[in-house]
């Protein structure tokens, strides 16, 4: 649990946001509040390098970029959440990253 004053002032890092789901969370968690990371981790560039998400330009970053995203996420959202919806191939992978650099996440798959 987050201790702070309101929902703006926790960050949400939804990856596979070029996806229906993870697209449908980023513009969910802009209309209530929080704050979107403009970054989202994909496998793969889905349709192009950036989406938008209510408004929220939001780039696309594939596994080798990651590590560097991941680095200017923290410094710049310190308070911040994984939201993760990805395909069943990417799982494992993506939760023992999360894992491995002590995210807290929350990941879903169809």
């Amino acid at each position: 649990c987050f201790a702070t004053e309101s929902l703006s002032e926790i960050a949400v890092l939804v990856n596979s946001c070029g996806g229906k789901m993870g697209h449908a969370v980023a513009e969910a968690a802009v209309k209530r509040g929080l704050t979107l990371i403009p970054y989202s981790f994909t496998g793969n560039r889905e349709e192009g390098n950036i989406v938008s998400c209510e408004g929220v330009r939001v780039e696309l970053r594939e596994p080798e970029e990651w590590d560097a995203t991941l680095e200017d996420v923290k410094k710049m959202y310190p308070n911040f959440i994984v939201v993760d919806y990805t395909l069943p191939a990417a799982v494992n992978g993506n939760a023992n990253y999360y894992a491995k650099n002590k995210l807290p996440f929350v990941m879903g798959t169809t």
